[in-house]
């Protein structure tokens, strides 16, 4: 096979352009938007620093702390972050393309056609764990591809080191060990599996994870307990058909990168990388198979753009036809470009996606996880209505009869985190008994007034107090927590702390 005795000269000025530009798009954005559900998850982990949480390992959750402190916990702050991520992301494709052997067409390529795909621009443009994923599966493909060129095992060692940092980001990286074995048998590098640099990389690996299982084991294993939640309430709703139309379609016209480029890396003839493409393939079957959600692959496309990125300047040494691709690229992204960032409106919004479900029958981005339609993308929808729960809050515990014993509880994660990041200093931290929040309830308490935050009162809960008062409730017409109501209920007829102490134990 052909090794390229030397690399290619980095293009640092194209790329900063398009990352410019990237970065320009997103400080745009959000207009009209507040936190996302999710974000205001990971902010509360932010404010109690762990080694493990009940849905997500602990990398999210010291991000977090670190972004508070730091630079805030502001919309804009923190967003900032992930753009940045997702910043990196674009340059690792540039320098991926370059490690492939590629010059100033293919570097630019790959990184304009990251940059331009709804995919990233989608998943950078929230605080989450899922921009950190792409950048660790990014950075471990990176790291494939230099062992692949040079041979020499260090990259081995040092992918093993990458492997357990973003074990700790996401469980998910975990699917690309069962991929990665039979990718490198069949291109050729099955010898590197039995080698003592494969053996240090999995001892690194380990004892960077060991903090996290042990956290694990000692609270009886949480993580097992939400894949089962979401394999029975989202995955079910998984069509594996749907899941290959999204790969083509994620990334808008990306695709006349990314599938030259595993074609190139397949291949293999004149060239050392046959196992990357490989490894796409068999991650897929995977993800197939367990009917994964699409965007779990999101990770591994900026190596195809590279090898795209490739394929093409390898065809066409003319500029003018990389410009032309360019173009397309841009042009294509320019119309559909409200459905990877909120830039328009809500109420604008709306319509716009409206046009586009009836008249292009384009209806993926407001199918949602319960698999029905709606008026707005999920996450845009879970932006709206977060700042009008904690005013209801604040309104309900200045009104309580004893502030000072009365406790707050939200149904969900998004309710309580929104007590908790945006509602009043002077709140006591809210209960909850959804995701790491259950981990957090106190069985011990002193209460004797409960503000309860859910969709409706039950029964169960009314019989319980003598006084009730309906406080308030989301108003926002397109809030996926629309008429989420505030309730103030007080004199409790029985000791309430006796009835926290079992639902606490009966819960966990």
């Amino acid at each position: 096979m052909h090794m390229p005795s030397s690399l290619p000269r980095i293009q640092w000025g194209l790329i900063a352009i398009i990352v410019i530009a990237k970065l320009a798009l997103h400080i745009v954005a959000n207009d009209g938007y507040g936190f996302h559900r999710d974000e205001l998850l990971y902010l509360s982990l932010g404010r109690y620093p762990a080694w493990g949480y009940w849905s997500n390992p602990p990398m999210i959750g010291w991000i977090s702390w670190l972004v508070q402190h730091i630079i805030g916990d502001s919309v804009a702050s923190i967003r900032a972050v992930s753009t940045l991520a997702g910043c990196a992301v674009v340059v690792l494709a540039g320098l991926m393309a370059r490690e492939i052997g590629g010059g100033r067409i293919a570097q630019t390529l790959a990184a304009l056609a990251v940059a331009a795909s709804p995919g990233f621009l989608r998943g950078s443009a929230l605080f989450q764990p899922v921009i950190f994923d792409i950048l660790n599966w990014t950075l471990l493909c990176w790291i494939l591809l230099r062992y692949l060129r040079t041979g020499h095992l260090q990259y081995v060692i040092w992918w093993g080191i990458f492997f357990g940092l973003a074990f700790l980001n996401k469980y998910m990286v975990v699917f690309m060990l069962p991929a990665l074995i039979p990718a490198l048998i069949l291109g050729g590098r099955r010898h590197v599996l039995w080698s003592v640099a494969a053996l240090k990389a999995a001892l690194w690996a380990a004892l960077i994870i060991a903090p996290n299982i042990w956290w694990q084991y000692q609270h009886d294993w949480p993580v097992i307990a939400h894949m089962q939640g979401l394999s029975q309430n989202q995955l079910v709703n998984v069509q594996r058909l749907d899941f290959l139309t999204d790969q083509l379609v994620i990334h808008a016209l990306g695709f006349l990168i990314w599938i030259p480029g595993l074609y190139w890396l397949l291949r293999g003839r004149t060239h050392p990388f046959s196992a990357a493409g490989w490894l796409y393939v068999f991650v897929i079957a995977i993800l197939l198979l367990l009917k994964g959600k699409s965007y779990y692959s999101v990770g591994l496309y900026p190596m195809l753009m590279a090898a795209g990125g490739m394929w093409w300047e390898q065809r066409f040494r003319t500029p003018w036809v990389a410009t032309a691709l360019g173009v397309v690229l841009v042009g294509t992204l320019i119309p559909i470009l409200p459905f990877a960032l909120p830039v328009l409106q809500p109420d604008k919004m709306v319509a716009f996606s409206k046009k586009w479900a009836t008249k292009a029958h384009f209806e993926a981005p407001l199918r949602w996880e319960d698999g029905l339609l709606h008026p707005l993308p999920q996450d845009y929808a879970d932006m709206l209505g977060w700042d009008e729960l904690a005013r209801l809050a604040d309104k309900a515990y200045a009104q309580a009869e004893d502030p000072a014993h009365t406790m707050i509880y939200g149904e969900n994660y998004g309710q309580a985190g929104a007590v908790l990041i945006l509602g009043g200093k002077h709140l006591p931290r809210p209960q909850s008994f959804a995701d790491t929040f259950l981990l957090w309830a106190d069985p011990h308490t002193d209460a004797n007034a409960l503000i309860y935050i859910n969709d409706e009162l039950g029964e169960d809960v009314a019989a319980l107090f003598e006084k009730i008062q309906l406080i308030g409730q989301i108003e926002h017409p397109y809030a996926r927590e629309r008429g989420t109501s505030v309730y103030l209920l007080e004199q409790p007829r029985q000791p309430f702390a006796e009835l926290w102490a079992a639902r606490v134990r009966e819960e966990r």
